[in-house]
């Protein structure tokens, strides 16, 4: 090969690689909210709308749903459904026992509509991050009166009239983690986490058999 093909070939070389460096970036999956027609190049910026796909609700909006009596409750986080947490600790030497509480709340009527709690014990008064969010682990629960690894579900009526779940026999019932991930809110991070359960809930002699639960929601210490 003469200097002059060298030349060439080079020379045309430089300018693809010229061109391929030039090529708009940005975001080119046309599913993403800020997708770019113009973009040529993706840059891994695409931002998803928070729909989440099939199976993983954990990445949606707060919620609940399930069947109590025959009847379809379904319900999320909205300008009149409030979500909330709660923590209720007992420190007692160097043994903490703690219940803590994720709830949606209809701010308008002023009733929990529900209210999930999980009791764990732990030694010393502060959990770290990652500790909280290892008493979140996915798997099975046993319902009960918030001991330890325990859990409960309170089910609110319109007017205040509260079902619990604490108050009679759970044989057959089933609660389960599914999914858990930590989520920044504010300066704190609490861990979001989808349940499913089936329960009874009683108030007094009255007892409502829960069904088909699902429930996302977070949890702060």
């Amino acid at each position: 090969m003469n200097t002059t093909k060298l030349i060439t070939l080079t020379s045309l070389l430089c300018l693809g690689l010229t061109i391929s460096s030039c090529k708009k970036e940005g975001c080119t999956d046309a599913t993403a909210t800020n997708y770019s027609s113009d973009a040529e190049k993706d840059d891994g910026s695409c931002v998803y709308a928070q729909n989440p796909p099939a199976g993983n609700l954990i990445d949606g909006n707060r919620f609940a749903t399930f069947t109590i009596d025959g009847n379809t409750i379904s319900e999320e986080e909205s300008m009149s459904l409030w979500a909330g947490t709660t923590v209720d600790k007992e420190i007692s030497g160097s043994a903490t026992e703690a219940v803590y509480a994720s709830y949606l709340l209809y701010e308008a009527e002023m009733y929990t509509l529900i209210d999930v709690k999980k009791g764990v014990n732990f030694y010393g008064g502060y959990l770290n991050d990652d500790d909280f969010y290892d008493y979140f682990e996915p798997g099975l629960y046993p319902f009960s009166d918030l001991s330890e690894q325990g859990v409960s579900i309170t089910i609110g009526m319109p007017g205040g009239i509260m079902y619990s779940s604490m108050e009679g026999d759970q044989t057959g019932s089933t609660f389960e983690i599914v999914s858990r991930k930590q989520v920044l809110v504010g300066s704190t991070i609490d861990v979001r986490v989808h349940v499913k359960f089936n329960c009874k809930v009683y108030n007094g002699t009255d007892v409502k058999v829960v069904t088909d639960g699902d429930y996302v929601g977070n949890f702060s210490k």
